[in-house]
C-alpha cells in the first residue's frame, strides 16, 4: 500500500466513522462530527495539494476545514437550500474525492505509460 491509498483508506475509514456516529444520539455524535469537520476536509486538502507539513499541518489542517465548511454554509445560506445533513453529505464527498483523487492520477497514469521509443 503506497502513501496515496493509505492516505484514501485513511479519509475513507473516518468518514464511515462519522456516518455511523450520525446514527447515535447523544455527546458521543458531537464530538465525532466536530472531529471530522475540524480535521478531515483540511487533511484531504493538504494532500490532495501535496502539501506534507508533518505536525504543521494540523493547525493549517484545521484553518483549511473551517474555510471549506464556512464556505459551504454562506452558498447555502445564499442558495435557500439550507440543510445541516446535506452539507456534512457534501464536506464527505469532497473529502473522499480529494483524498481518491491523487491515488486514480497515479493509477491512470501508471496504466498508461508509453514505452519509449530507442533510436536504433
Amino acid at each position: 500500500m503506497n502513501h496515496n491509498q493509505a492516505w484514501a483508506l485513511i479519509i475513507f475509514l473516518a468518514t464511515v466513522v462519522m456516518a455511523l456516529a450520525t446514527l447515535t444520539s447523544g455527546p458521543l455524535r458531537q464530538v465525532v462530527m466536530m472531529a471530522y469537520l475540524l480535521l478531515v476536509p483540511g487533511l484531504a486538502t493538504l494532500h490532495l495539494l501535496q502539501l506534507e507539513l508533518g505536525w504543521l499541518g494540523l493547525p493549517v489542517a484545521i484553518a483549511t476545514s473551517l474555510v471549506l465548511n464556512t464556505l459551504l454554509a454562506e452558498l447555502m445560506v445564499l442558495m435557500p437550500l439550507w440543510s445541516p445533513a446535506a452539507g456534512v453529505a457534501i464536506i464527505s464527498g469532497l473529502s473522499c474525492g480529494a483524498a481518491v483523487w491523487p491515488w486514480a492520477c497515479e493509477m491512470y497514469s501508471s496504466a498508461y505509460i508509453r514505452p519509449s521509443r530507442r533510436a536504433p
